[in-house]
C-alpha cells in the first residue's frame, strides 16, 4: 500500500492505522515521490491526496493508469472537504478515539 499526502498527520494516521490491520505502508509526501515509490513497491493499493505539490493526486493517478504502463487494478477518487467539525469528527473516529 502506498499513502501520499503532504500532511504528515494524515499520512501518520493513515499509516499507523493501515499498518496495525496488516498493510506493509509506504509514504510519500508529494506526487513525484508517490511516483517513485509506486514503481520501486508496485502497491496494489494508493491512498493520494488531490492537492499536493510537484504533482497533484490526478496527474499521478493518470500516470499509474497509463495503460502503457503496469496499471492498478482499480482507482477509487475520495474527496472531501475539509468542513473543520466534521474532518474532526471523523479523523477521530478513523484514529479509533470514537465508538
Amino acid at each position: 500500500m502506498l499513502i501520499a499526502d503532504d500532511d504528515p498527520a494524515i499520512v501518520r494516521l493513515l499509516a499507523d492505522r493501515c499498518a496495525g490491520v496488516g498493510f506493509v505502508v509506504e509514504t510519500a509526501v508529494n506526487g513525484v515521490q508517490a511516483l517513485i515509490k509506486a514503481h520501486q513497491h508496485h502497491p496494489d493499493i494508493v491512498v493520494i491526496d488531490v492537492n499536493m505539490p510537484e504533482a497533484d493526486g490526478l496527474k499521478v493517478c493518470a500516470h499509474l493508469l497509463d495503460p502503457s504502463r503496469r496499471a492498478l487494478v482499480s482507482a477509487l477518487n475520495v474527496r472531501m472537504w475539509l468542513d473543520s467539525s466534521r474532518f474532526q469528527a471523523r479523523a477521530a473516529v478513523a484514529a479509533g478515539l470514537q465508538p
